[in-house]
């Protein structure tokens, strides 16, 4: 029986010089090996997957609808007769297109006037109630007696009635409603601010203007009348007070 040949190899020199390793150090260098690739791992994960700034967006709001107002203020007037005035407040009137002032007693409407006699006619005033939050109160003035077409007042009789314009903070025609009043006027006719010895003629007591509140009571003007002994009869005058309205800071 032929028997198998064993082959053998001789240790190199280098190999017999390497010194033996230890099981317990194999095991220490695997442990070291797996750290370090599980360190790696981790900081190429971080590396490859940053926390990215971002945004979005959303919108919420509503709707403001403004009130009905004025840019500033405005004034209304009435002359509709009624005590107090709670109806016929108008706005946007002018010297063609006027308000009537209201004469309590039909007896002393102008019209109807004869040399000597005097007669009291009123109004009232306001500041618009839509006009702006803010506004609290204006400076009323008398601008003078105009005609239909703004201008001056025509006719024979300018230069033969006299006129003067009182105003009160009142909602009532107290003073300024009969004949015996417009003869002799009393003090709850109101303050004097403007007159005139002539219809084309304005002279000013205060330069300032009447103050209108925006609370309280309206305003009355009372514009009284006084014909001289020279008036001219069958003469038809239409007679516009022209008031302004400054509003206050």
């Amino acid at each position: 029986m032929k028997l198998p040949s064993l082959r053998w190899r001789r240790r190199s020199s280098a190999e017999d010089d390497a010194p033996a390793v230890s099981p317990r150090r194999t095991r220490i260098r695997r442990q070291r090996i797996g750290a370090a690739l599980a360190a790696g791992l981790v900081l190429g994960l971080g590396a490859a997957s940053t926390l990215a700034e971002w945004s979005a967006h959303q919108f919420v709001g509503m709707s403001v609808q403004t009130g009905d107002f004025i840019m500033g203020g405005g004034i209304q007037v009435n002359a509709s007769g009624s005590i107090p005035p709670n109806d016929g407040w108008m706005t946007g009137t002018n010297a063609e297109d006027y308000v009537h002032m209201y004469a309590w007693d039909t007896s002393d409407l102008h019209r109807d006037m004869g040399p000597g006699d005097n007669a009291v006619i009123f109004g009232f005033v306001r500041i618009d109630p839509v006009s702006a939050g803010y506004v609290e109160s204006a400076n009323l003035h008398v601008d003078g007696l105009v005609g239909l077409d703004g201008g001056p007042v025509q006719g024979p009789n300018v230069e033969n009635i006299a006129w003067e314009v009182y105003l009160r903070a009142a909602n009532g025609n107290g003073g300024c409603s009969s004949l015996a009043q417009a003869n002799n006027p009393p003090a709850t006719i109101g303050t004097l601010v403007a007159y005139g010895d002539s219809l084309d003629e304005i002279n000013h007591v205060d330069d300032t203007g009447w103050e209108v509140t925006r609370t309280g009571n309206n305003h009355r003007v009372c514009l009284r009348l006084m014909a001289g002994s020279d008036l001219v009869p069958n003469d038809e005058l239409d007679i516009v007070v022209r008031v302004r309205a400054e509003g206050n800071e």
